[in-house]
């Protein structure tokens, strides 16, 4: 099985259902400073040399869209193009014995084994990506200097003035009018970063707006998490059916570049609902749901199978990195949802999606997309590990008792017990008591949290 899939044109990447979820027209309205030249100049000198690549800067800096355009004048000299698969486990140097140049967009959250090949096999001709932030999680994959497996070109914050001009290039591209006293203030709170630029322009898109206003400028947060959390503020206020979102959004957040199987996603959250109103909820009944229907609109859908979250960002504010409106309750969820219990709530999902989605599917390519996917998440996620957090219904009187089944090979510090601080933390949250209906009291009293070995294979 090969490790990578050939890119036939540059549009394969660009696009609302493109790989890199770029716009289309981002060779058009790309703004270079120096930092982005001498980049683009030094990586396709240490390409054609057959050395390993890794484009660095902040969160949201624009590395992928330079990685765009590496690639695009890459194809323009004649090279080859292919994109390394996700959930492979080892990488070789087919590609560079056929003229290949492969690459991957955010190589920290590669598959260790995967990295790891690829000192091992002394790959060569790979173009990457990589937060600075999570350069000491890369450096811990690999095993080894970054520097001793790729040449490393740092991006920087861009200046006020070119980001302007990225501004005024994104409005007129979309369609969009803007008030010239609305500019400065968007650029002040855009802190330098082009994707800030990039969610303004989406957000009135997705509104159905067509002029940046210097009242709607004013509205907007500071910073990119900010205004994240002021998107999701917006969307889920005090909707009693919050928390489910929040807690579907932020399993997406756990899977691998933030994507997710749409059928899974609609279990995903159906799950989420019944849990929050702990009552039996249909997937028909979740995807209906009016609150889950506002969100999908910013969610991104990158082939007719795939949803993902619409920038890294996302992902930082749902794993409790922000500050703004919502960190108070996404702090709450996680607290509530530790990542062993949102394992055992993909593997409920992905039976559910087996016994009641797809026995009424005829579509074979729907029905591949999902098991594909499926089969990819086991592996890179050991969702095989944990075998599920059984939570039985209250009856007659009995409340709740969980249960948490671990494989022996999980470390000691997944394990937790009944005084242990996660305990305490579902006990003190007003959030556990109104989806168990049960007072602290009672959940301190009847809620056990035991750790058992699975013998069984």
């Amino acid at each position: 099985m090969s490790y990578y899939r050939l890119i036939r044109s540059i549009d394969e990447l660009v696009g609302e259902i493109g790989l890199l979820r770029l716009p289309k027209y981002i060779f058009d309205v790309y703004v270079f400073d120096e930092s982005r030249s001498l980049a683009l100049r030094h990586s396709l000198d240490s390409l054609s040399r057959g050395d390993n690549v890794l484009i660095t800067g902040y969160a949201g800096v624009g590395k992928t869209a330079l990685m765009a355009i590496i690639i695009k004048n890459l194809l323009e000299r004649g090279y080859k193009i292919g994109h390394i698969l996700e959930g492979v486990t080892s990488i070789g140097n087919d590609h560079v014995e056929r003229g290949v140049v492969v690459f991957y967009d955010d190589i920290p959250r590669m598959n260790k084994n995967a990295l790891r090949s690829i000192i091992f096999n002394r790959v060569t001709g790979i173009l990457a990506t990589a937060r600075i932030e999570e350069f000491d999680q890369l450096r811990k994959k690999l095993g080894v200097a970054i520097e001793d497996v790729f040449r490393v070109y740092e991006i920087h914050k861009l200046s006020d003035k070119r980001l302007t001009e990225i501004l005024n290039k994104y409005a007129q591209a979309e369609g969009i009018i803007i008030d010239e006293e609305a500019i400065p203030l968007v650029i002040r709170k855009a802190e330098n970063l082009p994707v800030y630029i990039w969610q303004v322009i989406r957000d009135l898109k997705i509104k159905g707006l067509t002029t940046l206003t210097v009242e709607i400028a004013k509205r907007i947060p500071k910073g990119m998490l900010n205004y994240v959390e002021d998107i999701l503020w917006s969307i889920l206020d005090m909707h009693p059916e919050r928390h489910a979102v929040l807690l579907a959004l932020l399993i997406i957040s756990d899977l691998p570049k933030y994507e997710v199987n749409i059928d899974l996603f609609y279990a995903i959250f159906c799950e989420a609902l019944s849990i929050i109103r702990n009552e039996k909820i249909s997937i028909p009944q979740a995807i209906l749901n009016e609150l889950f229907g506002k969100i999908l609109r910013y969610i991104v859908k990158i082939d007719p199978y795939t949803y993902k979250l619409p920038h890294d960002s996302w992902g930082d504010v749902l794993k409790g990195y922000g500050a703004g409106l919502m960190s108070g309750e996404i702090s709450t969820i996680n607290t509530l949802f530790p990542y062993d219990d949102r394992l055992a709530i993909i593997d409920t999902a992905i039976d559910r999606v087996y016994k009641e989605i797809m026995p009424k599917v005829d579509d074979e390519l729907r029905i591949n997309a999902f098991e594909n996917y499926v089969a990819k998440i086991k592996i890179t996620m050991h969702i095989e590990k944990l075998r599920i957090v059984k939570k039985e219904e209250k009856i007659g009187g009995e409340y709740i008792k969980v249960m948490i089944v671990r494989d022996s090979s999980l470390p000691r510090s997944a394990k937790s017990a009944k005084k242990s601080p996660l305990c305490s933390a579902i006990a003190n949250n007003p959030v556990a008591w109104s989806v168990w209906n049960m007072s602290r009291t009672q959940i301190l009293k009847n809620i056990e949290i035991e750790t058992k070995m699975n013998t069984s294979r």
